[in-house]
């Protein structure tokens, strides 16, 4: 707001984005002009309130501010990595105990005011890189007007730009912003990604070409020695990027910061890290966070100087801190399936999603096509009892091991598949597909049924005359149903899950959506099952119930618009909630549907009293199939998860309350949180395990024993 009538330079200003009134104390006189917020700025304001949450529980996760930060140093990196005019750098954190400004803010300022768009952090393995990333990422926050966004490259393909990869991941991992509006912000240097892990990447040549060619104001950290073969494979440095290399930690930090907590009066440390092989041992940020962990009180740190060698230190912690966090054999052997797990995905990220991935593809497939088998089976059982036929082989028992077969075979290509949505064409093709060959399927059900149907098929095919072919008709058009909305589910899949929240302007989009596909399939599935003079007001009816169902679905599955960011555990319980709802809802708008059809033809006939008429036994048993199958055939990440967890929990590969025990260790600082993903504190961690259990094929792994 601006007072027209005020001496020059007497202004009242509101910065930011306010929610709600803004009053002025004194008289408003003169003029006053408003400026709307634009979308740029409300969805920067969203995006710095989402990281800063994420991140600062992160850092009090990994214990980086208290009491006080580990001083860190920093200074110019060598001439063979860096551009000539990239300018002296050399700082460290803040870590005086009474110094409110962020740790980082050296560091951030070099970045803000430097003639540099890019600044590349390297350091030997466990150096402090990604601390120091997370408090860049914090400490810029706080000072500049951009939006840092710490981003794992590890998972990045080179083959796809990086403006593209960096919008994407910003939008997956940061829910309520659109890809426009973050490109533009992108380009616009308004966000600042910061690259974490370099190392970590197979072509890390080409990863530089990349960074060069985007132009963007970013941030970038790699182990030194990688980072070198890197710009060997390029060419040159990256001509816009200062390059820092963090300085091994010096003993007087190491001892100050693992004194914090302990006595005042006792300095265990000091006296240790006299021994020079032991200081140039605890030198990095991790050795010294292991340290500090393994030589917790009652345990005496006077034992590391009776090893040799800086290496045999660091070994031996590294074998210790495991017993020392989890000393329950079942747990660090659950861990240590957990490091080969993930080493053998080429990446440092465990993602619940692709759990199943760590199992051969009959150990999914087997137990659901079994599984479904005998539950169709029962539910066939459980028809015969409502509706008893003269023979001595149930046909409804036929009927509903077909059935369950028939979906489990569904499930289990569904299940197995990584594929993310198709198009619009493929989608239509492989639907169209999938409804012949049901529909033939339900044919072959139908004409075994009717080899050994009682009263109940004899009642139904005196109708014929009157009406369509009920016994092909009610079987295909039940499994097609199942199949068409499990296949709108499966479409909606992106090559990870999201958080749903369905919004009701996106209900009108989602169910025209269920429409097409209705409209593609219905007549290619009527014609083909039917050829009879009444398709027109079945067709209406198989249109109806199919759109209903797929846009349902869709609608279900629509990403949702957050204010926090992504983590595990509410990504799973997302992508479960959202899939047993569309499938309660299924079952449900199916057993309706099975109660009006019971009465519209099955009322007339004689041979049926009025309670098989009226009881909702039989649309209940039906809506209960139709849910069971929706869910087992929807290619749902959670299912795969599911079946997977219940598999290795079985063989005591790990708990069954695997994602209790995931946030345990999180706690415990085993593991750490990079958005939806877990990762292990740190490769050499992760490495140290899956090197001393090789282990190859996984079935049983050893009993974690610690080395002597």
């Amino acid at each position: 707001m601006v007072d027209d009538r005020e001496p020059p330079g007497t202004h009242n200003v509101v910065s930011g984005v306010v929610h709600g009134p803004v009053i002025q104390a004194e008289t408003i006189t003169g003029g006053i002009h408003h400026h709307a917020p634009t979308p740029e700025s409300v969805a920067l304001s969203l995006l710095r309130t989402q990281v800063r949450d994420q991140w600062a529980t992160e850092a009090r996760s990994r214990d980086l501010l208290q009491p006080r930060p580990l001083r860190l140093r920093w200074h110019t990196a060598a001439d063979r990595v860096r551009s000539r005019d990239s300018g002296v750098i050399d700082g460290s954190l803040l870590h005086e105990p009474d110094d409110t400004r962020p740790a980082a803010q050296q560091l951030v300022e070099e970045m803000r005011d430097g003639p540099r768009n890019q600044l590349v952090v390297l350091g030997v393995p466990g150096a402090g890189k990604s601390t120091l990333a997370i408090l860049y990422t914090l400490a810029a926050l706080d000072l500049t007007a951009t939006v840092p966004v710490l981003l794992s490259i590890a998972g990045w393909n080179p083959d796809e730009p990086l403006r593209a990869w960096c919008t994407r991941r910003i939008v997956e991992d940061y829910p309520g912003h659109s890809r426009e509006l973050v490109a533009r912000l992108l380009s616009a240097g308004d966000i600042v990604p910061v690259l974490d892990g370099l190392d970590e990447m197979p072509s890390r040549g080409r990863v530089l070409d990349q960074v060069e060619r985007s132009g963007l104001r970013l941030v970038l950290t790699c182990r030194g020695d990688e980072y070198a073969q890197a710009v060997t494979a390029a060419g040159h440095p990256l001509p816009d990027a200062a390059v820092v290399d963090i300085r091994p930690v010096v003993a007087a930090d190491i001892a100050d910061f693992l004194r914090q907590g302990e006595d005042a009066e006792t300095d265990r440390w000091s006296t240790v890290l006299h021994d020079t092989t032991v200081a140039s041992a605890l030198s990095t940020p991790l050795m010294i966070s292991l340290a500090r962990r393994v030589y917790r009180r009652p345990a005496d740190p006077a034992t590391l100087r009776t090893h040799d060698t800086a290496e045999e230190i660091r070994d031996h912690l590294v074998d210790r801190y495991l017993p020392a966090v989890y000393p329950d054999p079942r747990e660090q052997r659950w861990l240590t399936f957990l490091a080969h797990h993930v080493k053998d995905q080429g990446g440092p990220d465990y993602e619940w999603w692709r759990l199943a991935r760590a199992l051969p593809r009959h150990a999914l497939t087997i137990p659901l096509v079994l599984a479904l088998l005998i539950f169709g089976t029962a539910i066939g059982a459980c028809v015969e009892a409502v509706m008893p036929t003269n023979r001595s082989v149930p046909p409804g028992t036929v009927f509903g091991a077909l059935g369950g077969l028939l979906i489990g075979v569904v499930a289990a290509i569904r299940t197995t598949s990584d594929r993310a949505g198709s198009g619009q064409r493929d989608a239509v093709r492989d639907t169209v597909a999938a409804a012949v060959a049901l529909v033939v399927a339900a044919a072959l059900m139908t004409g075994i049924g009717l080899l050994v149907a009682g009263k109940w098929t004899r009642m139904i095919l005196r109708n014929l005359e009157h009406d369509l072919p009920l016994p092909i008709l009610i079987p295909a058009v039940a499994v097609l149903l199942v199949v068409m909305l499990t296949h709108g589910l499966s479409r909606s899949r992106a090559p990870r899950p999201h958080r749903v929240r369905p919004a009701r302007s996106q209900l009108v989009n989602a169910l025209g959506s269920g429409l097409g596909a209705a409209v593609a399939v219905g007549p290619v599935a009527v014609v083909t099952m039917l050829a009879w003079p009444l398709v027109s007001g079945w067709l209406l009816v198989f249109t109806a119930v199919v759109a209903l169902l797929v846009g349902l679905g869709r609608w279900l599955t629509a990403p949702a618009a957050e204010d926090t960011a992504v983590t595990p555990a509410v990504l799973l319980r997302a992508d479960r909630d959202v899939l047993l709802f569309t499938g309660g809802m299924s079952g449900l708008v199916v057993a309706v549907l099975v109660w009006v059809g019971m009465r519209l033809f099955l009322g007339v006939n004689p041979e049926l009293d009025d309670s098989v008429r009226e009881s909702w036994t039989f649309p209940v048993i039906i809506g209960l199939f139709v849910t069971t199958c929706v869910i087992a055939a929807s290619g749902s990440a959670w299912v795969t998860y599911t079946v997977a967890r219940l598999h290795l929990a079985t063989t005591r590969r790990l708990p069954l309350r695997l994602s209790r025990f995931l946030r345990h260790a999180h706690r415990k600082g085993v593991l750490r949180q990079t958005g939806p993903a877990y990762q292990f504190r740190h490769l050499i961690v992760r490495d140290h395990l899956a090197e001393r259990y090789p282990a190859p094929n996984r079935r049983r792994v050893p009993e974690a024993q610690p080395r002597a």
